[in-house]
């Protein structure tokens, strides 16, 4: 995808350290999936739209992160690929400096290495980013449950199926980089050069994280439920998906699907194997419109709009990807031909050319008798 060692930067771009801008280049493509992010977006500076996606067949080369290492841009992208990441990030919005130190401090105590980067916006606003990053590629369904139980309520955890703004790039509406957070207590103000250089090399030698704990939730698989295939209609992209969707969902009812997944029944609705610890018996309920909705907001399956089977099946085991799971339960139909049928396509074909040709020769006759008699036709 990308190859930091061979970024190149134009004469004109106003940074201090060109060692600086390609190594931290470098280190931030070692923390994105192979290949092209699933979404890259640029952020603009404005608040609406504060970012604008990129093309999908542009490619994310080594050239626009060292920009975005030297300030002149700043990227978002996906961390994660089928289900797969290095990286987790805990988005904080509320509490200011406290809530990120605290949830640092939860961070350690749980055994994590991870670092905070905090932005004041215009206004006085606090909020951050705390990145945690693993030694490996691993489900990122098992990182979101970790960080999510020891994560703030309100906080937004990613790997998710959304872009967030890589580490160390300029806040466009806030005109800094930030300030770094360390587990230790110290801050780095990142619009030093020298206090960015020493910022960048500490985070680079943080240990890496081992694998977070397995969802139990995630064994038995739905994969190895038979699914009947969808007839292939001719219809758009969006209805096919729908009817895909609406068949999987009359197959598998919500009580089935979570018996799978580890949830069992109580008197008033089900318990909840997420992966997140919850204090009552009864977590999760299904409506009387046939959708699951769970009381905890710190739940991995907490949604306000409730979820079906499909999505439910999506979230835990496509972490939200809505095309991997589509691809996962849309058996991909060969057409397969048997030799007596080529065999027999071959004859047919045969015949039509000796009764074509048979017709020309016909005509041909019949023009030439005709301008044997007729007088009246001319030369041509």
């Amino acid at each position: 995808m990308i190859s930091p060692q061979h970024a190149s930067k134009p004469p004109d771009w106003p940074s201090i350290n060109l060692d600086r801008d390609r190594t931290l280049a470098a280190w931030l493509c070692s923390l994105l999936p192979p290949g092209r992010p699933r979404r890259v977006s640029l952020m603009t500076g404005r608040v609406d739209p504060k970012y604008r996606d990129l093309p999908k067949n542009q490619p994310f080369t080594d050239t626009m992160l060292a920009a975005h290492s030297a300030g002149t841009a700043t990227y978002a992208a996906t961390v994660d690929l089928n289900n797969q990441a290095r990286v987790g990030v805990i988005d904080i919005d509320s509490g200011g400096v406290a809530a990120l130190q605290d949830t640092l401090a939860r961070l350690a105590q749980a055994g994590l290495a991870a670092f905070a980067i905090a932005v004041t916006t215009p206004g006085g606003h606090v909020g951050g980013h705390i990145w945690v990053i693993y030694r490996d590629w691993c489900n990122a369904s098992d990182i979101c449950a970790q960080l999510t139980a020891l994560a703030p309520v309100e906080a937004e955890i990613w790997p998710s199926n959304q872009a967030i703004r890589l580490p160390f790039g300029v806040h466009r509406l806030a005109l800094t980089r930030g300030q770094l957070l360390t587990q230790a207590g110290d801050r780095f103000d990142l619009d030093e050069p020298a206090q960015l250089v020493i910022a960048v090399q500490l985070v680079q030698q943080l240990p890496a994280n081992g694998a977070p704990p397995r969802l139990a939730s995630i064994r038995p698989s739905l994969h190895d439920i038979p699914i009947a295939p969808i007839q292939a209609q001719h219809t758009s992209g969006r209805l096919q998906a729908r009817a895909t969707i609406d068949a999987f969902n009359a197959t598998h009812p919500l009580e089935q699907v979570l018996a799978r997944y580890g949830a069992h029944p109580t008197h008033d609705g089900f318990s909840c194997p997420c992966g997140i610890p919850h204090t009552h018996a009864t977590t999760l309920v299904i409506s009387s419109r046939g959708r699951l909705f769970s009381f905890s907001p710190r739940c991995r399956w907490y949604t306000a709009k409730g979820l079906d089977s499909f999505g439910l099946f999506c979230l835990v085991e496509h972490a939200g990807n809505i095309i991997a799971a589509l691809k996962a339960i849309t058996p991909t139909q060969v057409k397969s031909r048997a030799p007596e049928d080529a065999a027999a396509r071959a004859r047919e074909a045969q015949r039509k050319r000796v009764a074509h040709a048979q017709q020309m020769a016909a005509v041909r006759a019949s023009v030439e008798a005709r301008a044997r008699t007729d007088e009246q036709l001319s030369v041509r």
